[in-house]
């Protein structure tokens, strides 16, 4: 194998491994990315969450003070 052909085998090598490097990093972006997107998501049905347990425990608070208010 000559000098020339090792150069092009590396060439060949080269652009196959950067472009696989950068398909992988680019898969990474988008997983990151999706996680992200999911981690919003999540927090914004933890605040609906949070908003309507202290709704229901306003509600049941003044349900119990209607039941066992004393009656004359």
């Amino acid at each position: 194998m000559s000098s020339r052909d090792n150069i092009e085998c590396f060439s060949s090598s080269t652009v196959v491994a950067t472009a696989h490097g950068a398909f992988e990093i680019v898969v990474v972006c988008l997983t990151v990315t999706a996680l992200t997107k999911i981690l919003q998501d999540a927090q914004m049905v933890l605040k609906a969450v949070e908003a309507a347990s202290e709704e229901l425990n306003g509600a049941l608070i003044s349900l119990l003070m209607v039941e066992y208010t004393p009656r004359a």
